[in-house]
């Protein structure tokens, strides 16, 4: 069902533009020419909308866009526009009919202005609770492809092998990934190091690539931060890295939050067991936050590329998408938003991806997961997972079960993270929906406790 409204919902963003374009044409050979200044206004707008975001996007995270890109996404801001403002028409053509005021909407007060007032006031208040939201969603939803990314690759910034490879989500889209073969540490035997038959998924999150877990470089290409990947395949771990759909290199534009990202891992692996089965005989999944959802998702799916999933490591995960919803809004709008967000948003992000969000639970996708053991790495409070939803998650999985906690001035962190103004919490959100900020999996000791849990997952025996 949700695919078939997400496709009527692209039938209205490809026709509401030109219709009302058509719309306003006709009533400016009637005479009016104000619907026609009213239209050069609003595809001005989205033209300044539509650079502003690109902008943004190739700032913070390297590259830049290209003309189609900018025609795409300015036509979507304009479709975005034009909804609006049918919704605009329609709500206050209702509201004046509740309140029995004949007449159209932009016609003059006449008679009955009191109750024209009212219904104008409930008709702003509407709007106004239907464009924040859908606004909010859009933009952490759309992930623009950006061009001339020069973040480096395993090879140039590591000096590990790789290749760049391309698996098929099990719904047919294609996802990028990199491929890189463990490094065996030598023993005195001289057999093979029984790492090597053991793979590990890693899903980053929203807004990140796999570029990012390369690591934080500076200016002359020195690390100052070294990513998760050397640490997996120095360690003998094969290293499957991929970017989820929307992100990086892979195809799409729209972000689920883990939803349809859970077909992404679940491709995947079954391209794993395919091209590789030797070095895949154990395969671990790593994901953080979106990437989390859809890797604990996909293990709790019934399916031989779920079953095939033996531990999972789980950065910053969040329990429910409608409490995840209301937790940004508590954090970044006024009250009384925490309920319009966590009613709301799920709506809009089904409709556009397609996916049932309203009912989506990694909660309950952890509580599915046994006899298979299970690491929840918590965050460092100030990303837009709140700690509480990582900890609903981690009491909602069944045994063998972890938690960690990473060390550092974090107690510091918090007090100034509590200390922020709104706008200050809103450029700290902006940073990290595009995947800029700090990547928890970056933390060296992340990557040891993580190293000592592969090193002993094991499931629970079935009696």
């Amino acid at each position: 069902m949700w695919s078939a409204l997400q496709r009527l919902t692209l039938v209205l963003y490809i026709t509401m533009p030109p219709a009302l374009l058509a719309l306003n044409w006709w009533r400016a050979r009637r005479g009016s020419f104000r619907p026609i200044l009213m239209a050069i206004a609003a595809c001005t707008l989205a033209m300044v909308a539509g650079s502003l975001t690109l902008g943004i996007n190739a700032v913070l995270l390297g590259g830049s866009a290209g003309i189609f890109e900018f025609a795409l996404i300015s036509y979507l801001i304009l479709a975005f526009f034009c909804m609006i403002r049918a919704v605009d028409w329609l709500t206050m053509r209702s509201l004046l009919l509740c309140v029995g005021v004949r007449g159209e909407p932009g016609s003059p007060r006449g008679r009955a202005p009191v109750r024209r007032s009212i219904a104008l006031l409930l008709q702003r208040v509407l709007l106004l609770a239907i464009i924040v939201p859908c606004g909010v969603c859009l933009l952490a939803m759309y992930r623009p492809r950006l061009q001339n990314r020069s973040n480096g690759d395993p090879m140039t910034r590591l000096g590990l092998d790789y290749s760049e490879v391309a698996p098929l989500a099990s719904d047919g889209v294609q996802i990028a990934a990199w491929w890189i073969p463990a490094r065996p540490a030598p023993n005195k035997s001289g057999a093979a190091d029984w790492r090597t038959h053991r793979t590990v998924i890693i899903a980053p999150g929203l807004g990140l690539s796999k570029e990012s877990l390369l690591g934080i470089f500076n200016d002359r290409g020195i690390a100052s931060e070294t990513g998760p990947l050397r640490s997996f395949v120095v360690a003998g771990y094969n290293v499957l890295v991929l970017d989820l759909r929307a992100q990086g290199d892979s195809a799409g534009r729209l972000t689920t939050f883990g939803a349809a990202e859970t077909r992404d891992v679940l491709g995947a692996v079954a391209w794993l067991k395919a091209r590789h089965p030797a070095e895949s005989q154990r395969i671990f999944g790593i994901g953080l936050n979106i990437g989390a959802a859809a890797m604990v998702a996909a293990a709790a799916e019934d399916s031989p590329a779920g079953r095939s999933i033996d531990a999972l490591v789980l950065a910053e995960p969040y329990a429910n998408f409608d409490e995840l919803a209301g937790g940004v809004a508590r954090r970044l709008f006024p009250i009384g938003a925490e309920w319009l967000f966590r009613r709301v948003a799920p709506l809009i992000v089904s409709l556009h991806g397609g996916e049932n969000l309203m009912t989506f639970s990694p909660a309950d996708a952890a509580s599915h997961l046994w006899p298979r053991a299970l690491l929840v790495v918590h965050g460092r409070q100030l990303t837009w997972v709140p700690p509480s939803e990582e900890r609903e998650l981690f009491h909602a999985a069944a045994v063998p079960r972890d938690e960690y906690w990473p060390s550092g001035d974090y107690e510091a962190r918090r007090a100034k993270a509590g200390a922020r103004t709104l706008s200050g919490a809103a450029g700290e959100m902006l940073r990290e929906t595009m995947g800029v900020d700090d990547n928890i999996l970056n933390d060296p000791g992340v990557q040891r406790r993580i190293l000592d849990f592969l090193h002993d997952a094991e499931p629970v025996p079935v009696i």
